[in-house]
């Protein structure tokens, strides 16, 4: 099940997890962008904040940190430019480009404001608080979070690409795959 949140205030987010044993529904945002798609090649000072941010979050239940893998992210940059290219859609990658890449997959998309790598991965940390551990079950949506905790997974790659909307004025659409894959149905992350 692909799971989306609004969050509240000016800026218009959504952010998709994945579980993956189950379908890939989508969602699709307006089309027309003016100027087109601009990638971001994150510098590395990016990819040290992506993995700081990571790295909190999987240190709070005693897990090892994460490597940041240009392999991967560029995996997840080709997959952020898709869906830029196709009007910001919210779709995770076909179930077989998952298994053949062997990642799972956090998406994040927002109208309205320019997000940080730490934005990014709080908002997915922030599910934490709907995870009960004991039971291993969601009382809302939590499976960006049960995914950067999956313990298995060791590397992380991340994208975006950001554009201008003339109603929702910037949009930016942001990936992170994560190898191992995590989100087995019926496995706890930790």
């Amino acid at each position: 099940m692909l799971n989306y949140y609004l969050k509240r205030g000016a800026m218009l987010a959504i952010a998709a997890g994945l579980t993956v044993s189950l379908g890939q529904p989508t969602h699709a945002q307006p089309t027309q962008l003016q100027p087109a798609p601009q990638p971001l090649a994150f510098s590395a000072a990016d990819q040290a904040e992506f993995l700081e941010a990571h790295n909190a979050v999987r240190a709070e239940v005693g897990l090892p940190p994460l490597a940041w893998s240009p392999e991967i992210a560029a995996i997840a940059q080709d997959w952020a430019e898709h869906l830029a290219n196709n009007g910001f859609t919210m779709q995770h990658r076909s179930a077989s480009d998952r298994q053949q890449y062997n990642i799972g997959e956090n998406l994040f998309w927002s109208a309205g404001q320019e997000n940080t790598p730490t934005q990014v991965v709080g908002s997915w940390a922030s599910e934490k608080k709907d995870y009960n551990y004991r039971n291993n079950s969601c009382s809302a949506v939590c499976g960006h979070y049960t995914q950067i905790v999956w313990r298995d997974t060791t590397a992380v790659g991340c994208g975006m690409v950001g554009g201008n909307h003339p109603q929702y004025g910037r949009q930016e659409i942001w990936v992170c795959n994560y190898n191992p894959p995590g989100n087995y149905v019926g496995q706890k992350p930790y």
